[in-house]
């Protein structure tokens, strides 16, 4: 069935109504209020997946980092980022079958003390209380496919590192302190 293009244009606005009628919209990334900007990144591990993954995250929304622990507005302390894998069930012959990927981290986000006291009628405060995440998978494992499998479970441990910066991000998004709301 072929539809005129006028048929098409129809159905094009009805689904552009709808979906905005629904409220329906793209999430966007809301930028740190400016007294928190630029975000010192105090890493675990600087290399690992999930470092590489947030920077990459704070660089597409536009909040700007530092190196300089003096010039930052506020800092973002990641305690814990590590990624396993267990075995969860083995075969008659006692090799692996299936293993658990877990990818963990823990975090807060404070606003920087120099920042605090560059503003006298302010108190250092935890914007964001130490939180632990994680997400995990269970994979198949196939000893004769081993190279493959190290490949797929590589890919899927960078899905866990993505997965865990999206809810970083997210609760990120959602800070809505400025300065002057502080006590």
């Amino acid at each position: 069935m072929r539809l005129s293009t006028g048929h098409r244009l129809g159905l094009c606005s009805v689904l552009v109504f709808w979906l905005s009628g629904c409220g329906w919209q793209l999430q966007t990334v809301q930028p740190l209020p400016a007294e928190l900007l630029p975000v010192y990144l105090q890493l675990s591990d600087t290399q690992s997946l999930f470092a590489r993954s947030l920077q990459h995250s704070l660089d597409v929304a536009a909040m700007p980092t530092t190196t300089d622990l003096s010039r930052a507005g506020s800092v973002l302390v990641v305690t814990v980022d590590q990624s396993t894998r267990q075995v969860s069930s083995v075969s008659a012959l006692n090799q692996p079958q299936q293993y658990q990927m877990e990818y963990r981290i823990q975090y807060r986000f404070d606003r920087h003390l120099e920042a605090v006291a560059a503003h006298a009628d302010t108190r250092p405060i935890t914007l964001i209380p130490t939180e632990a995440l994680s997400a995990s998978r269970t994979m198949s494992y196939d000893i004769t496919l081993a190279l493959a499998k190290d490949r797929e479970a590589h890919a899927v441990e960078e899905l866990l590192a993505l997965q865990l910066t999206e809810q970083v991000m997210r609760r990120l998004n959602s800070l809505s302190v400025t300065v002057n709301s502080v006590p």
